[in-house]
């Protein structure tokens, strides 16, 4: 009897080291995306409000500010929102906060939301450096978003307001939009 199992055993054994090893998969270095993770992933928070392109609020009403971006640029604002409409509103976001009212997002692919806005120049960085400078640099070779019509690289002026004191545009800001 135990020589049976032992036969069993080792033809178990001789099948299961022929067998092939299975391919790896392909790994997307791209820096839109992290790598793959092992752990179970938590299904994220819903977004339930787009402000601007980079404040968002929440399902549970917790509004916060994505970091490291740059406010709009006002030749851009509309793009700006309208993107981040259709990016993030109803998504479930992972986030991450480093500092009160801040926080870092992560679209359900995985995808940070702050490197996609700036890779497609939707928004600028704001002080940053590495990744996000890049990206920017990017974009702005390539013309994308802020880069081209109507902004054509204007989107770091700081935004101008719409009117003065007396609810009256100036030439001078009528001039700065176009």
């Amino acid at each position: 009897m135990a020589r049976k199992h032992l036969m069993v055993l080792m033809i178990l054994l001789a099948t299961a080291c022929a067998a092939p090893a299975p391919e790896p998969e392909p790994v997307d270095r791209s820096p839109l995306r992290p790598a793959p993770r092992t752990e179970q992933r938590p299904k994220g928070v819903p977004v339930r409000g787009v402000v601007d392109g980079r404040t968002v609020e929440f399902a549970n009403g917790v509004r916060v500010r994505i970091s490291m971006l740059a406010p709009p640029a006002a030749c851009w604002a509309a793009a700006a929102l309208d993107f981040a409409k259709k990016t993030l509103l109803n998504q479930p976001v992972r986030f991450s906060s480093i500092t009160p009212g801040e926080a870092n997002l992560e679209l359900p692919d995985g995808t940070d939301y702050a490197m996609l806005a700036v890779r497609q120049g939707i928004l600028r960085a704001q002080g940053a450096a590495g990744p996000l400078a890049e990206a920017e640099t990017a974009a702005a070779r390539e013309k994308l978003g802020l880069w081209g019509p109507p902004c054509n690289g204007r989107g770091n002026a700081p935004t101008v307001p719409t009117a003065g004191p007396n609810g009256f545009r100036s030439i001078v800001d009528a001039a700065l939009e176009e």
